[in-house]
């Protein structure tokens, strides 16, 4: 027996309805239609920082690519068709091991190949001081060297298209120049860097500012700083974690208004806990506590170690915290991700009509009805 599903959505930019048919959960179908619908519809989300997803961490010696399947599968019910996994700063070996479980679980799982961008590796070569390098164990921070990411990038089989670090290092220069010519996207972030130093980065190849606003201290010179320098280059994208404890409102209406529209991104930064329940996880070494407020923080520490959000809620927060409409959340969560990693990216940008999400935005929330991944159903609400 066939199943037949109809799906009737406007296009989230120009309101233009179409109908979706499904038959056994593949999309046979695509038409106008004149029907009223409160449904929306539109690209993927994609987000370029992930550490962990429904109780998964992707930094721990418990990671499988069982693990990750399940991860990656959880994200569909959120929005997120695409994703580059993060790894962040460990002794080698570890890095090495966890790079290596995202790479047998793309060699195992097909359907994970689709939804991989690629790797994000944050770290360990950041600027050593409390506060500028965040939860990344101090021990661990090392200077970049050709030689070392060689050995990052051949466990990963070439899966590393995104590397976060700080300019202002040692050795830093030539490597992220050697780095952008073999495809790498190099971001910023973590960084104690001056003015000068942001702007010689972003010469050498550095385009997007990880996560801005934070890994970052709580004082700095009033206007001769790492945070103002990269607002102002208009040549670096920048991501934003949306939660709302991360940036206050006020400072992400701030930064939003400081960037053009086309280079921000909306990412979740987000670790284990995200997708899951409230309870204690761990982000590498560190054991974090999640409560309700859905913040993350060492026991008793005022700290963030990470984020607990999802894409959807990124979206909502975005338009009732940010001050954008939907419309411009929705691109800063797709569009402008693909904009900037299109020609790093392991997989092609997909088509709307193969790849999207159906959604509903009402009382300020955005909520996922749908989500399709090369014109099959993968979630369905």
């Amino acid at each position: 027996m066939l199943l037949l599903m109809k799906i009737n959505a406007a296009h989230y930019k120009t309101g233009k309805v179409v109908e979706f048919t499904f038959r056994d959960g593949r999309l046979v179908s695509s038409r106008p239609s004149r029907s009223r619908t409160g449904l929306l519809y539109g690209p993927g989300l994609f987000d370029i920082q992930v550490n962990g997803f429904a109780g998964v961490d992707f930094n721990h010696a418990d990671f499988t690519p069982e693990s990750f399947r399940v991860a990656v599968h959880a994200m569909w019910r959120y929005g997120t068709t695409h994703v580059m996994p993060t790894i962040i700063t460990a002794p080698p070996e570890k890095m090495a091991f966890y790079l290596g479980v995202i790479r047998d679980a793309m060699g195992r799982f097909p359907e994970l190949r689709r939804c991989m961008a690629g790797v994000h590796q944050e770290g360990p070569y950041f600027a050593n001081l409390d506060g500028v390098r965040g939860a990344h164990p101090p021990e661990n921070i090392v200077l970049p060297t050709v030689p070392h990411f060689n050995s990052m990038q051949k466990a990963a089989g070439g899966m590393i298209r995104m590397l976060t670090l700080a300019p202002e290092v040692k050795g830093a220069l030539p490597f992220i120049r050697t780095l952008s010519k073999r495809g790498v996207m190099i971001a910023i972030g973590h960084t104690h860097s001056t003015p000068v130093e942001i702007r010689a980065g972003v010469d050498a190849g550095a385009r997007i500012s990880t996560h801005l606003g934070n890994g970052s201290e709580q004082i700095m010179p009033r206007h001769h700083n790492y945070m103002l320098a990269q607002l102002a280059d208009d040549r670096l994208y920048a991501s934003f974690i949306p939660d709302g404890h991360h940036l206050p409102p006020f400072v992400l209406q701030t930064f939003f208004r400081a960037k053009p529209a086309e280079k921000r991104i909306l990412t979740t930064d987000c670790m284990a806990a995200a997708g899951a329940p409230v309870g204690r996880y761990t982000i590498g070494r560190l054991v974090v506590e999640v409560g309700r407020d859905r913040q993350v923080r060492q026991p008793g520490k005022p700290n963030f170690a990470g984020s607990a959000i999802t894409m959807d809620e990124g979206i909502t927060n975005a338009v009732r915290l940010g001050g954008v409409s939907l419309q411009e959340a929705w691109d800063m969560s797709s569009v402008y991700a693909w904009n900037l990693m299109r020609r790093a990216s392991l997989v092609r940008e997909p088509s709307l009509g193969d790849t999207f999400i159906i959604a509903r935005h009402a009382g300020g929330r955005f909520g996922v009805q749908a989500t399709v991944i090369g014109r099959k159903l993968v979630y369905s609400r």
